[in-house]
């Protein structure tokens, strides 16, 4: 436990409403632990991160960022047959058809800059 003093914790219950909903055990389990923690000598600060500040809705960045992760496999997909490609995974197909539809560049520009939001400000929640 001697490590743990000093050391500072953020604690968030719902990352500024990203999350929405917590099980009521799991974040009394949460608060325990966090306790223990302070009882112990670590600092404990309750903050939310400001990720609903960001341009773009969070869940909507990560996706499309996703999407064009896969769009790679795309390339494989063009040496198969019908038959291979009727056992390609449909949210693997949908990602990369996404993907595909994403050919502004100033889309582009808006998730990476949104990405770069989020990371700015979890690295401040992190803090």
């Amino acid at each position: 436990t001697e490590n743990i003093k000093g050391m500072k914790i953020a604690v968030s219950k719902n990352l500024d409403g990203i999350v929405d909903y917590v099980d009521e055990q799991v974040w009394q389990k949460t608060m325990d632990v966090v306790q223990w923690f302070e009882a112990n000598g670590a600092i404990i600060e309750m903050v939310e991160p400001e990720i609903s500040k960001t341009k773009l809705n969070y869940f909507e960045c990560v996706s499309k960022l996703w999407y064009l992760a896969m769009k790679g496999y795309g390339d494989y997909l063009e040496n198969f047959d019908a038959k291979q490609k009727e056992m390609v995974d449909p949210g693997l197909m949908e990602c990369i058809d996404r993907a595909n539809k994403m050919d502004d560049m100033t889309e582009l520009i808006d998730i990476i800059s949104a990405r770069d939001e989020i990371k700015f400000i979890m690295n401040k929640f992190h803090e």
